[in-house]
């Protein structure tokens, strides 16, 4: 058995030296958006009335079941929008990525 442990040492460090290392910038945090979005629970009539027709409205995709309810997008000039039913769930600036939480836990243990 202490043969079989001698033969594997070699291959365990080898793979344990090919692990990738995530560094980030200082200043990754992408520039503040001050765009006005919809809010969770508004309604697509609410959402309309506050900021007008869609650019483009694609169809509902699920809806089969209870479990899996319609979503349906509204795509707007500088933001798109989520709807469960008729609800917003979410509302979403393209290529600005939300804020890294809890960053200090990116942070190598000392």
């Amino acid at each position: 058995m202490r043969t079989h442990a001698l033969f594997l040492l070699p291959i365990l460090v080898s793979i344990s030296a090919l692990a990738d290392e995530l560094i980030l910038p200082e200043s990754s945090d992408p520039a503040p958006i001050t765009i006005a979005l919809p809010h969770r629970g508004e309604s697509m009539s609410e959402v309309a009335r506050h900021f007008g027709a869609p650019r483009t409205k694609l169809k509902p995709v699920g809806g089969e079941s209870i479990h899996q309810p319609p979503i349906t997008r509204w795509e707007y000039g500088s933001f798109i929008v989520y709807f469960e039913n008729s609800h917003v769930i979410k509302a979403v600036v393209p290529d600005h990525p939300p804020a890294i939480s809890h960053i200090e836990k990116l942070q190598p243990e000392s």
